[in-house]
């Protein structure tokens, strides 16, 4: 499979296997912080929830979904913000169109507000 079709699964770091999202459950401490995120209280698993756009699942859902590596690492893990290059994410800022520079990012709290008023999903981490 191509690494360079995000859209496509398959496999990432010699892994292969469908996992459990119940299962993703590694430490993103240090990834939130690089996020700017190290105020939220999530999961590995609700995070790539959150960056997929699932942001009211039950515990039930969760239960019977799957990831498969290559979603896992670059939803969770080893997302990489690309707003760096990109204008602010916030549907209303208007102005110069360079890449955002700041170190504020899209919460939860922001990206589901965002999604309910303006109809777009941004992932957390994304940077304002």
């Amino acid at each position: 499979m191509s690494f360079k079709d995000q859209g496509r699964c398959g496999e990432f770091k010699e892994k292969s296997e469908l996992v459990s999202l119940g299962e993703c459950n590694n430490d993103i401490t240090p990834h939130l912080r690089r996020c700017h995120l190290s105020k939220e209280r999530i999961s590995e698993c609700e995070l790539i929830l959150l960056r997929a756009g699932y942001f009211d699942t039950t515990p039930q859902q969760i239960k019977d979904m799957f990831v498969c590596p290559k979603h896992r690492g670059y939803l969770g893990l080893y997302w990489k913000n690309q707003t760096r290059k990109t204008p602010c994410q916030y549907p209303e800022h208007k102005g110069k169109r360079k890449g955002a520079t700041t170190d504020r990012s899209f919460t939860v709290k922001m990206a589901k507000e965002v999604n309910i008023v303006y109809g777009i999903m941004v992932p957390i981490g994304s940077r304002e």
